[in-house]
């Protein structure tokens, strides 16, 4: 059995203990209901970025922007052309 602690989760001034077995366990638990996550549509994508919102890459350290992800100029992913073999 994975051992547990007891984690402070706080938001703002409004602290929560919590056991759970990591981090993310914890601040999971405190915020269950309060955010959806699902995938965005391009309309979302469109709307939102229009609006000014920047796309945070949760990968970079503390949900830092990727100036890559914020250059729509820029996209790691290959065209096809590229998967071409000759």
């Amino acid at each position: 059995m994975t051992k547990s602690r007891i984690y402070t989760v706080a938001n703002g001034d409004q602290e929560s203990l919590v056991r759970a077995t990591s981090e993310s366990q914890a601040i999971r638990h405190v915020v269950k209901g309060m955010y959806v996550a699902r995938v965005a549509t391009q309309d979302d994508i469109a709307l939102l970025v229009g609006a000014g919102v920047k796309i945070q890459d949760a990968r970079a350290p503390s949900g830092q922007t990727d100036p890559k992800i914020d250059d729509p100029t820029l996209d790691d992913e290959p065209d096809q052309e590229d998967n071409v073999v000759s």
